[in-house]
């Protein structure tokens, strides 16, 4: 039985420097978009990735 597999973008407060994502291991292409920017990091201890803050991302 195959599940549904969302990216979850965290609301993150007005000031926040960045924005959290959750990307599901299975969304390879996803991940491999995100890890392409170039602000993008990978916080192995929670599990997501983060971008800087801007009304672009």
């Amino acid at each position: 039985m195959e599940t549904a597999q969302r990216i979850l973008i965290y609301h993150s407060l007005p000031n926040a420097s960045r924005i959290k994502i959750f990307i599901p291991y299975p969304l390879k292409q996803e991940r491999e978009q995100l890890k392409a920017l170039y602000t993008s990091f990978y916080h192995s201890n929670q599990k997501l990735w983060s971008l800087v803050n801007t009304k672009e991302n």
